[in-house]
């Protein structure tokens, strides 16, 4: 019998709460690299907020 299919249920939650905790980390790192990326573009200035 392997690891995964000897896990029980409780378990299963552990993993897969770990496993979203990881892809939540990994989109905040893109979006934050994304932003960073966004401010170094140069901003039109407008005269008179037009």
């Amino acid at each position: 019998m392997s690891i995964l299919s000897g896990m029980q249920y409780p378990h299963w939650l552990m993993v897969a709460g770990a496993v979203l905790v990881v892809l939540g980390f990994v989109g905040l790192a893109f979006r934050r690299n994304g932003i960073a990326e966004a401010d170094r573009e140069p901003r039109e200035v407008k005269a008179n907020g037009k």
